[in-house]
């Protein structure tokens, strides 16, 4: 999909602060964006190989950080908590962590760590941090399969 190596460019755009081209990037993924209905900052964090399947109706805030090998659904949301001041931006940013799924129409906002080889069911909406190896989904998220051996515990971050 052309929207991931857009972001690539942009982002590299980004560091290294040449206006000029960044215009003309900008333009471009704004057009494919409209066209896809999605936003995607240049200011994210995201890693080898991460996959937009279906790219229509993703929204990921900025500073959103990607690990490897991820793979979005459409109408995926990824952001910001808006409801929390706190004093580091940093602080409510979702972290994924590499080889995560995140199905259709997900929604994971707030100080989240998705831990690896994790999946996120459809519609789920994410109110805790997920372990590593473990499949959640429902409103709010629940465990539905560990693929480990681990006793799972969850503490709500109250979104």
């Amino acid at each position: 999909m052309k929207i991931p190596i857009l972001y690539e460019i942009e982002h590299f755009v980004w560091i290294i602060k040449k206006r000029f081209f960044k215009y003309y990037i900008e333009k471009c993924k704004n057009f494919l964006c409209i066209k896809f209905n999605c936003f995607i900052p240049e200011y994210s964090k995201i890693k080898n190989n991460v996959k937009f399947d279906h790219p229509y109706g993703i929204v990921i805030g900025h500073g959103v950080r990607f690990g490897k090998n991820c793979v979005v659904y459409q109408n995926v949301t990824i952001g910001l908590d808006t409801r929390k001041h706190l004093d580091s931006y940093a602080d409510n940013i979702p972290k994924i962590g590499d080889n995560v799924t995140i199905y259709a129409g997900a929604v994971v906002v707030g100080n989240i760590v998705i831990g690896n080889n994790s999946v996120i069911a459809a519609n789920a909406v994410v109110t805790c941090d997920i372990p590593d190896n473990t499949m959640w989904g429902g409103v709010p998220a629940k465990l539905i399969k560990n693929f480990s051996d681990k006793k799972i515990d969850c503490k709500e971050n109250n979104v």
